[in-house]
């Protein structure tokens, strides 16, 4: 069902891959973006449901690199990478619908409705991207506190969770070693002690229905 399209990340000739799925004439473009620490198939069920039953063109993305073992460029990205990245992968999945273009004073653009979809730290390139570009809707999820910060608990345990990710990263810009030994510990500590740490709260009802989450099918 799914196709692996190309494209470039940043200067790297075709070193990202959109997964890719529906008719190229559909009216609907739906680009997923799947966050920490999720590569394509993390999204690829809810994909192929909006393509399969609602017929929309849909491309699923992950943060630049996230399917690769061995990366690219150890040093990472910065924020306006990522947004130059989000942008390549919208891009991507436009250049794959047949959809003519209308004479807009920016030089065209398809007869489409485009919706974002965003999944935890692919919401920041996704925010950013809507600010600056074309977007008719913006779904973002997992993105705050799974519960309400009324207990100070609450808010330290999230600040606990994001403070493990923030050295890690730092860890692997020094060395990569260093930072999969430190994820590997991380995950071993907030395993063991998930049930006072963990950042997760009860699953709702919502996620028996992934489109319920969203207040129904993403463009409505």
């Amino acid at each position: 069902m799914f196709r692996d399209v190309k494209h470039d990340l940043l200067g790297l000739k075709d070193a990202a891959t959109l997964r890719v799925a529906g008719p190229a004439d559909a009216e609907h473009l739906v680009y997923l973006q799947a966050g920490f620490p999720c590569d394509h198939s993390s999204l690829e069920p809810l994909a192929a449901r909006l393509a399969s039953e609602c017929g929309c063109l849909v491309g699923v993305g992950c943060m630049p690199e996230y399917d690769r073992e061995v990366p690219l460029r150890p040093e990472g990205y910065d924020m306006e990478q990522l947004l130059a990245c989000f942008s390549q992968a919208v891009d991507a999945l436009k250049a794959q619908s047949t959809r003519p273009r209308l004479p807009l004073r920016n030089g065209g653009y398809p007869s489409t409705k485009l919706t974002l979809v965003v999944h935890d730290w692919g919401c920041i390139p996704g925010c950013m991207y809507s600010n600056m570009n074309r977007c008719d809707k913006l779904v973002a999820f997992d993105v705050l506190l799974a519960k309400k910060p009324d207990r100070l608990y609450y808010a330290l345990n999230h600040l606990h969770y994001q403070g493990h990710f923030a050295i890690c990263f730092k860890l692997s810009q020094l060395s990569l070693v260093l930072g999969r030994i430190y994820l590997s510990v991380m995950y071993l500590v907030m395993h063991a002690l998930s049930r006072w740490l963990s950042p997760v709260g009860p699953k709702d009802a919502g996620t028996a229905n992934p489109f319920a989450a969203v207040g129904g099918y993403p463009w409505q």
